[in-house]
């Protein structure tokens, strides 16, 4: 399965959400604290602008948020799979997936 698929972790199963594995469980609830309508927008915009290639800007997805909410990810791991598992949340799956039918073909060139 490829990091770029919509189905990353099988993240779309909702097992994230439900899992009580400390090993994600503390991390997801240390960031639905603090994870508000300002991180959606945020994480909305990198979907809107990089499609299912989103997850190749997890930390500066990150970043946008901490400097946003003046917070810290420090000792949060798997944030990635939180940020994957919004997409699911907010309907953005869908879309995502048609994203990801147009190009998982394609060869990039990334600017980064």
């Amino acid at each position: 399965m490829s990091y770029y698929t919509p189905t990353f972790a099988n993240i779309n199963s909702g097992w994230y959400r439900k899992t009580t594995d400390e090993n994600y469980s503390i991390d997801r609830n240390s960031i639905d604290i603090f994870w508000n309508d300002i991180c959606d927008n945020i994480l909305i915009n990198y979907i809107k602008k990089y499609g299912c290639f989103y997850r190749a800007f997890c930390n500066e997805i990150k970043n946008d948020i901490e400097k946003k909410l003046n917070i810290t990810f420090k000792n949060i791991r798997y944030y990635e799979y939180y940020f994957q598992n919004r997409v699911y949340e907010l309907g953005y799956f869908d879309y995502i997936l048609k994203n990801y039918q147009e190009n998982k073909n394609n060869k990039f060139l990334c600017d980064c």
